[in-house]
């Protein structure tokens, strides 16, 4: 079964949607959402990371990589 363009806009729509719900939750939870930018890999390439993170007297309590770029 063929998907249309039409059905994987829908999808791709769907899991915008719910990746914008996650961050508004993240953050109703007391977290930031903050990209490193131009990380260097051990292979020499340049990457940006977000992390959620939690911070407490402007130190960081908390970190969480969500996903590199």
């Amino acid at each position: 079964m063929k998907i249309t363009d039409e059905q994987m806009d829908k999808k791709i729509n769907k899991n915008i949607n719910a990746i914008k719900k996650a961050i508004q939750n993240l953050r109703s939870m007391g977290f930031t959402i903050e990209q490193d930018k131009y990380v260097e890999t051990i292979f020499g390439s340049l990457v940006d990371n977000i992390y959620i993170r939690d911070y407490m007297n402007n130190k960081i309590i908390l970190q969480k990589h969500l996903f590199t770029i």
